[in-house]
Formats: C-alpha cells, sequence, structure tokens
C-alpha cells in the first residue's frame, strides 16, 4: 500500500512538474515573440504576446518589464506603474526597476515619491545615471538648488558626460547663476560642432539664450533667439520668445511681425494672439489690440485668459465699467481666482469704487494674511478713501515684518502727513533719505511738509538748497 501511495506522489509530481514547465515555456516563448516586436519599437505588435505570457505566468519578469516600459513610453502611467511595483514585489532590490518606476512618477509630476524612489537608489549604488536622474527630476519639479548641489557631488563635473554638464548648467541657470552657466554651454556647442548632435545643440543654444534673458542681456538674448529661428522656421516656440524679447526692448514692429509668423504657422495659439494683442497696446493700438481679443472671445467665449487681458486694456484706456463687467465675466468662468479679483479691486478704486476695493482686497487677505502686494494696495486705497487711521494700521503691519522696506516707510510717510501727524511723517522721511541720499521724490515731500507745518523760512531755505543743485525736473515742481 505504502509503495502505491508513493508511486502516485511520484506521478503527480511529474505530471505537475511537466506541466508547469510547459506553462513556463510557453510563457517563455509568448515573451520572445513579444520582445522581438518591442525591441523595433512595434508596441502596438508586442502588447499581446506579452499580456499572453502574464495570463500564464503572472510573475514573468521580463514580459513585467517590457510590459511596464511599453506602458510608460506610450503615456499609461498607472499601468506602467502597476507593472513595475509587481516586479518590485519580486525583486526588491533591483535598482533599474527602481529608477524606471521613479521616472514614470515624475512623468506624473509625483516628484517628491519621484525623489524618495531614486535616493534609495542613490544610497543603494551610487551610480551616476541614478544621480543625474535624481539631479533631473529636482529641476522638473522646481528645486534647482538641491539639483545644483547634488551635480557638485560628481567629481571634475565639467568633464563628466554631456548629460551631467547640460543639466549642470541648467541648474546655475534657474537657480540664479546664468553667468556661470554660459561657459559651460558655450564649450558644449564648442565640442558638439564636431558630433553633429541637433538635440544636443538646440538645447545648449536655447539654454544660452535663456541665460541672456535672465541676465538681462537682451541683445544677445535677441541675436540667439533669431539664430534658433533661422534654423527651425516652423517652430514657433524660440520665434515667440524672439517676439518677446523685442518687445520688451520696444521694437514693437518687429515683435508684431514675429508674432504674426507664428500665427500663421499655428493659428490660434492663445499665448502668441494675447502676446500679440499685448504688444499693440504696448504700441497704443487699442483698436487692432481689441479687434484681436474680441475675435479670440467669440471664437471660444470661455477663453478667460484674453477676456481678462481685454479688461485689463480698456482699464489702462480709463474704462473702468467695461473693464469690470469683463473681470466680472472671467470670474465666472475661472471661479475666485485671486489675481483677477486683485485686478477687479484695483479698477474699483480708480474709478472711487473704494467699499469694493476693500471688500475685496480684505476677502483676499483673510485667506493670505502674509500678502504684502495685496496688503500693500489696500493700504492705498484706504488712503485715498482717507480713512487715514486704517492705511496707517496697514502700512504698519508691513514694516513690522519688513523694517527696511524703503517705498513703505515712503508711502506710510505721506498718509501720517496726509493725517496731519507731522513728526512721525518727518522722521520716516528722514530715515529714507538716511539710505537713499538722493531719493528726489522723498527730498521735495520733506520741503512740502515743512510748509504744511507753516515752517516757511525753513522751507524756503531747503528748496533754495534743492534749486543749487539744478535739476531742471525738480526745479520746474518747486517753482
Amino acid at each position: 500500500m505504502v509503495k502505491i501511495v508513493v508511486i502516485l506522489v511520484m506521478i503527480v509530481t511529474a505530471v505537475v512538474t511537466s506541466a508547469v514547465y510547459h506553462a513556463t515555456q510557453k510563457a517563455d516563448i509568448e515573451y520572445s515573440q513579444g520582445h522581438r516586436y518591442f525591441e523595433k519599437g512595434k508596441y502596438t505588435q508586442a502588447l499581446p504576446y506579452l499580456q499572453r505570457s502574464l495570463a500564464i505566468n503572472p510573475s514573468h519578469v521580463n514580459s513585467l518589464t517590457d510590459l511596464g516600459y511599453l506602458y510608460s513610453w506610450s503615456g499609461k502611467y498607472d499601468e506602467a506603474d502597476a507593472a513595475f511595483r509587481k516586479i518590485l514585489s519580486i525583486r526588491p532590490d533591483d535598482t533599474s526597476i527602481k529608477i524606471a518606476l521613479a521616472e514614470t512618477l515624475s512623468w506624473q509630476q509625483r516628484y517628491p515619491e519621484s525623489i524618495a524612489l531614486l535616493r534609495q537608489v542613490v544610497g543603494q549604488a551610487h551610480g551616476e545615471k541614478a544621480l543625474l536622474d535624481l539631479a533631473e527630476v529636482y529641476q522638473w519639479g522646481g528645486q534647482f538648488d538641491k539639483s545644483k548641489e547634488l551635480l557638485k557631488t560628481l567629481n571634475n563635473v565639467r568633464s563628466k558626460s554631456i548629460r551631467a554638464r547640460l543639466l549642470y548648467a541648467k541648474a546655475l541657470l534657474y537657480s540664479g547663476e546664468p553667468a556661470a552657466a554660459v561657459p559651460i554651454l558655450e564649450a558644449l556647442l564648442r565640442e558638439n560642432a564636431v558630433n553633429e548632435d541637433k538635440k544636443l545643440s538646440a538645447e545648449a543654444e536655447k539654454l544660452l539664450a535663456e541665460a541672456s534673458m535672465i541676465g538681462k542681456d537682451y541683445a544677445k538674448a535677441i541675436e540667439r533667439y533669431r539664430k534658433q529661428v533661422l534654423e527651425n522656421p516652423q517652430d514657433i516656440k524660440p520665434r515667440i520668445m524672439l517676439a518677446d524679447m523685442l518687445s520688451w526692448v520696444k521694437r514693437y514692429d518687429e515683435s508684431i511681425a514675429e508674432y504674426k509668423k507664428a500665427l500663421e504657422i499655428e493659428p490660434g495659439n492663445r499665448d502668441a494672439n494675447a502676446k500679440l494683442a499685448r504688444v499693440y497696446s504696448w504700441a497704443q493700438d487699442y483698436v487692432a489690440a481689441e479687434r484681436l481679443l474680441k475675435e479670440a472671445i467669440a471664437a471660444d467665449p470661455k477663453d478667460a485668459e484674453s477676456i481678462i487681458l481685454l479688461a485689463d486694456m480698456l482699464s489702462w484706456q480709463k474704462r473702468y465699467e467695461e473693464a469690470i463687467a469683463g473681470y466680472r465675466k472671467a470670474l465666472e468662468i475661472t471661479g475666485q481666482n485671486t489675481e483677477t479679483m486683485n485686478k477687479l479691486a484695483q479698477v474699483a478704486a480708480w474709478s472711487k469704487d473704494y467699499d469694493t476695493a476693500e471688500r475685496i482686497y480684505n476677502a483676499n487677505l483673510a485667506k493670505d494674511p502674509g500678502n504684502t502686494k495685496v496688503r500693500t494696495a489696500l493700504a492705498e486705497i484706504l488712503s485715498w478713501d482717507k480713512k487715514y487711521p486704517a492705511s496707517i494700521d496697514e502700512y504698519e503691519n508691513i514694516l513690522s515684518a519688513d523694517p527696511n522696506n524703503l517705498e513703505i516707510k515712503f508711502a506710510l510717510a505721506q498718509v501720517y502727513s496726509w493725517n496731519k501727524e507731522y513728526e512721525k511723517a518727518e522722521k520716516l522721511y528722514k530715515e529714507v533719505l538716511a539710505k537713499d541720499p538722493g531719493n528726489m521724490s522723498v527730498r521735495l515731500a520733506l520741503g512740502e511738509l515743512l510748509l504744511w507745518q507753516r515752517k516757511n523760512r525753513e522751507a524756503v531755505d531747503y528748496f533754495k538748497a534743492l534749486l543749487d543743485e539744478k535739476d531742471e525736473r525738480v526745479n520746474k515742481q518747486i517753482k
């Protein structure tokens, strides 16, 4: 009897082993066929083979790997995430899969998760690829200082791989050191003249142009963006940047021409359309700007950006009621957008509807008490409404957090003077002049303060001293 049981066990084991072997073999065959398509970039053809392989063997690591990359590169991030995590449940120390999962997370803008995973890899392997991936994800998440510090840990970073040097230049550029980025980028371009890697050249040229722009060397930025436009005439991004630079140096006709070319290449591009309208307004061609924006709004009545820009332009022309209506329409589309509400408040104040302006600013400060820009605007509006004590409170609130802010000190001194608190005003004016003795607006205000206090003899002597400096603009105001 025992012999029979042993024989039966052996038979069952053999059958099971054979079945598992054949199943594994079949899964491998399906994977092999799918992998051939995968390597050729034929993902649609590869997919069914990989899926059949996993239907046979759900833990087939090679099939899961191909499937994870396939989904990730096809933008199916949730499916890629599941595939990579399944592999890590089988092989928890697989650094290449951790990197792949981190990349997938970063493409979904899940930067903290991606960074945490890459930091694990760096801690395990210290490989250059993991370091560079981590540095790049820091940049995608806007953490350029961290990226820069990490890249410094690579020995002799200037002689490292092209990717390392390009990332380092980008980190320097966006962390406030554009001048330090320029020589690295120029060296890459010189070396690449031999290799002729067009993608690298385009990236380096783009960053050099941005370095010039950030460094406010607009002539050089124009030159570099123009070069990019000549090399890639159908790419509207450098053309729009070229138009931006031209507009910033008030070469409006040239700027308008470039925006128009961009719109010929990509009709209806909102960025180019909005910027073209803005430049028309800077050139004081409000008719053209208004026509352009109204056409955009007619094509898409929910185009809040165009509605807001049109309202801005109407406000600049002192067409306040129309501007207010525009901002309110935009808020119906976007909801209670703080920036738009602040614009509405400002125009309400210009139209002397101080109550509305104050109500909006107070509501926004309730949400963001530390917003100095909004608190300054509220303080100014309160002074216009002759609510001097309330205005003084707001300015003093700002100064308590930023005691060396000369602009706020000057504004507060003016409100003190209007509230007839002359000694306080005089003290603040003198504090500002101690730091900025050439500030003629403050010097004139101090002279006016002497007149308001009926210190006429002092005022005359004070203004005579200013006249002796022979500043024509000031002399006209004094006389």
